[in-house]
């Protein structure tokens, strides 16, 4: 979830000297592999994940929904899954005005075709309120979600066709999961959302990638569409081989900070991507860090004072690597840190309201520390475009399904094999 854009909170209200404050890391897991996609934090301090797992799914060698609570000093409240047998994955979470956890994502096991979109409505105690879901007899997925100050509900993924190509979903639902409206867009190629982030005007700016239009490759893709779902403008960036863009959020001056990875510019094989849009759609700036291997940033979050907190992983001190860059308001970079912990990665950040920044994605185990990692910084110029994509809108089915909940003990900390959750609370070590 979008959490720059949930119910209107402001994210930047404040500086943070993170070496300062109290800090912790956790691992969760169990023998096959656990991920998170998303996190909340409510007034109290709690932190609400939402991801992933196989361990415990109700199948064999399929992912089910995984929600999960921690307190402020770190402990692990509760554990729930939910799930049949398909796939079913959380892709956002957020806290809503009636002081619930809304879990959206795509469930395989229920409705009305291959994937569909799926809302869960939980307590803070845990307790599964409501689940629904909504889809067409085809293939929804979903990657990102943002909430307006009503509580509306936007997303942005992909729609495939069985047999056909891939094209990208943007959609907008009230709060009680009714669909308000769906759009595709797409160019006859592969073309992906990744990201979605809403600005004051309820504006919905989309990010990812294009097969389908561009310089070469995949292209960089940003669309903009307004509360009603009509589309503003669109545009590509890139060069000769694979660019894109994995997230993004408004900053407090309107503009559009987005962040994702190339291939055809910077240092090394793939080196993380940070650029800045216009409302307009006019690109103000972009910028490359990496090292000699694989670099892609994640996520992104800022500060009181305008600075830029960019997330991700580097491959090339080992194996993958979570990464953290800083960024002060002019785009300069302050500092690069890896975490050398192995097969770990960063997805997604937040803030409290007390000043405090939660890391979370996966790893192995707590072990591990932040030391600096000094990559190449390079300005670049790739190449801009307008492409004109074909729209339609879907007609979907809503749904009530019945899933397998469970409340798992995994292990905690040690690692017990694979990818375990893992959550941080500023940055330890």
């Amino acid at each position: 979830l979008s959490v720059s854009n949930l119910y209107g909170e402001d994210t930047y209200p404040f500086t943070l000297t993170v070496t300062e404050r109290e800090s912790w890391v956790h691992t969760w897991g169990g023998t096959e592999s656990e991920e998170v996609n998303d996190l909340a934090i409510d007034e109290d301090g709690n932190v609400y994940l939402a991801g992933s797992t196989t361990t415990f799914s109700p199948v064999v060698g399929k992912e089910t929904v995984l929600v999960m609570k921690y307190t402020p000093d770190g402990e692990l409240a509760w554990v729930r899954t939910w799930g049949g047998e398909g796939d079913d994955h959380a892709e956002g979470i957020g806290i809503t005005s009636e002081d619930e956890i809304l879990v959206v994502g795509e469930t395989n096991s229920f409705g009305a075709g291959h994937d569909d979109v799926l809302f869960l409505k939980y307590d803070f105690e845990g307790n599964l309120l409501w689940q629904k879901t909504w889809g067409t007899g085809d293939y929804e997925r979903v990657n990102d979600v943002a909430v307006d100050a009503e509580g509306d509900i936007y997303i942005a993924g992909q729609w495939t066709v069985f047999g056909g190509g891939m094209d990208i979903l943007v959609a907008r639902f009230t709060a009680d999961g009714k669909v308000s409206w769906a759009k595709t867009w797409a160019g006859g190629a592969a073309d992906r959302a990744y990201g979605i982030a809403l600005d004051e005007y309820g504006s919905a700016y989309v990010c990812g990638h294009t097969e389908s239009f561009g310089a070469g490759g995949a292209d960089a893709l940003l669309l903009k569409y307004d509360c009603d779902g009509n589309l503003e403008w669109a545009r590509t960036w890139g060069g000769t081989w694979d660019d894109g863009l994995s997230a993004l959020m408004v900053g407090p001056d309107g503009n559009v900070h987005a962040v994702g990875s190339t291939s055809t510019f910077g240092a090394g094989n793939g080196d993380c991507l940070v650029q800045e849009w216009s409302p307009a759609g006019d690109l103000e700036s972009t910028r490359t860090w990496g090292l000699t291997e694989l670099d892609a940033a994640y996520t992104l979050i800022c500060s009181g004072e305008g600075h830029m907190y960019v997330a991700g992983f580097t491959a090339s001190l080992g194996s993958r690597r979570a990464l953290m860059l800083k960024y002060d308001a002019l785009g300069d970079l302050l500092s690069s840190r890896a975490w050398t912990g192995e097969s770990s990665s960063v997805e997604v950040q937040a803030w409290d309201s007390r000043r405090n920044m939660y890391l979370a994605g996966h790893a192995l185990h707590t072990t591990g520390s932040w030391q600096d990692a000094q990559g190449t910084i390079n300005l670049v110029d790739g190449i801009l475009g307008t492409p004109e994509g074909s729209e339609t809108e879907l007609e979907g089915e809503e749904g009530t399904p019945e899933g397998i909940v469970t409340s798992p003990v995994g292990v905690e900390d040690t690692g017990a094999g694979g990818a375990d959750v893992l959550l941080m609370k500023n940055f330890p070590g």
